[in-house]
């Protein structure tokens, strides 16, 4: 996920500074269609990688032990290594029709001191030559792909955590003692809370942008009333995207001190095991 949230602050934030630092792409169309194939996978890459974080927190905190038990170190190596593989491979799959369709667009022409006439180009994954239909097609499969089914799916993980987080007793071993028995819940309240900010802090940085893209190219008069306050709302909504690949610290800052003493324990734990077994 760090580096899908790097490819996005490296590639997208400077490409997409573009259009207001000079009315015409001067990169060429080679670089256009790369720019928007990296824009794809780096933003796949962090929203797929939060579905497979989402799945992997609800195992690591409902059932910690028996997951550790059952796997090896080796085996678990390998299940990453196989999911972030999959992860990449997928967002590279979504990327292609952007890539493939993506192309500088003459949108006006203007004159320079010469009086020689250019034309102003931009860099779309819209092509004027292709139907409205395919434009907004692409902007709904984008939202369910990239918005709806993932907000969908870690808001039904999530639940199910905090659920087990709420009503759960067991997982943390107690010796009778209620101070320490209202400790751990309130810890476990703390760490749902924090899931459930973490679905929203999701939503509010994605959804405008979205909200956006349906209504520039769903709407057929979009050119004739996009006015002062739908620019500032496309600059914000594409700030509040990029936003989201900067907090990646904030859920680790946040998790309460239980879960992480637990957590630095099975690790010294863990360290002992690997130490035994490689002096045998």
């Amino acid at each position: 996920m760090a580096v899908g949230d790097l490819l996005v602050v490296l590639i997208s934030v400077p490409f997409a500074t573009i259009p207001y630092i000079t009315p015409s792409w001067p990169f060429g169309v080679i670089l256009c269609k790369f720019n928007a194939m990296l824009q794809d996978i780096s933003i796949g890459v962090s929203i797929f990688t939060l579905l497979i974080l989402s799945v992997d927190r609800y195992v690591a905190i409902v059932t910690p032990f028996k997951l550790h038990n059952k796997r090896s170190t080796r085996g678990c190596s390998l299940s990453i290594k196989m999911k972030i593989l999959a992860i990449w491979l997928v967002s590279a799959a979504f990327s292609v029709p952007d890539a493939i369709n993506t192309s500088l667009e003459v949108v006006e022409t203007m004159e320079d001191p010469s009086n020689v006439t250019e034309p102003i180009l931009i860099c779309s994954p819209y092509p004027f030559a292709l139907s409205p239909q395919y434009h907004i097609g692409v902007v709904l499969g984008k939202f369910l792909v990239y918005f709806v089914l993932p907000v969908v799916f870690i808001v039904l993980v999530y639940s199910l955590m905090a659920r087990q987080l709420i009503s759960s007793t067991d997982m943390v071993p107690s010796h009778g003692n209620q101070q320490q028995l209202q400790k751990q819940m309130q810890n476990r309240k703390s760490l749902a809370k924090l899931f459930f900010i973490m679905v929203l802090v999701f939503v509010i940085c994605f959804l405008p942008k979205h909200i956006f893209l349906i209504w520039f190219y769903g709407d057929p008069n979009s050119m004739e009333n996009y006015n002062l306050g739908w620019h500032i709302f496309k600059i914000i909504s594409h700030c509040l995207a990029y936003v989201n690949s900067c907090d990646a610290l904030f859920p680790v800052q946040s998790i309460p001190p239980l879960f992480r003493s637990v957590f630095k324990i099975w690790l010294q734990v863990k360290r002992r095991r690997l130490a035994a077994t490689s002096s045998e």
